[in-house]
């Protein structure tokens, strides 16, 4: 199967689905956040998880295995720790289209409400946009040391 292409009565993995949502618009994502986390920079030996807050561990823990969101978390300094991993999938100086922020939020969790989450991106000021909702785009910050520690542990792929 090519990329961006689906075929009727063919099972489909996970990954076929996501490219043939997301690869009109996978190169937009930023591409140090698609590797898996061997390729990462930071490994497990890297990151001490008995350092870092509760909130970080609580929060690493609303993830699976590659690294999607599974479920919204009910406290909310939990949920605003993991809506900035949803914030790293979005480059920096892009301009995206509603459907194009969809598409990246929908690969990377697995609960099926991608409105919540953007309007949480968009609540937090992580993502910009306009009035119309007709363009967003990735705020800059600079996270705090606890947001960098969740950071750190989420891309060694700790959970």
């Amino acid at each position: 199967m090519a990329r961006g292409e689906l075929r009727n009565n063919e099972d489909v993995s996970f990954t076929q689905v996501f490219e043939y949502i997301a690869m009109p618009t996978l190169h937009r994502i930023n591409p140090d956040h698609t590797k898996i986390a061997s390729e990462n920079k930071e490994t497990s030996n890297d990151v001490n998880l008995a350092s870092m807050s509760n909130t970080v561990r609580k929060a690493l823990f609303q993830f699976d295995d590659a690294g999607r969101l599974v479920r919204l978390p009910n406290k909310l300094s939990i949920q605003q720790m993991t809506m900035w991993a949803l914030w790293t999938h979005f480059a920096e100086n892009e301009k995206y289209t509603e459907k194009e922020v969809n598409a990246i939020i929908n690969g990377f969790h697995t609960f099926g409400d991608q409105a919540t989450l953007r309007r949480e991106l968009v609540n937090m000021k992580l993502l910009g946009r306009k009035p119309d909702c007709s363009e967003y785009w990735k705020e800059s910050h600079h996270p705090s040391e606890e947001v960098q520690d969740f950071l750190r542990a989420w891309r060694a792929g700790l959970r």
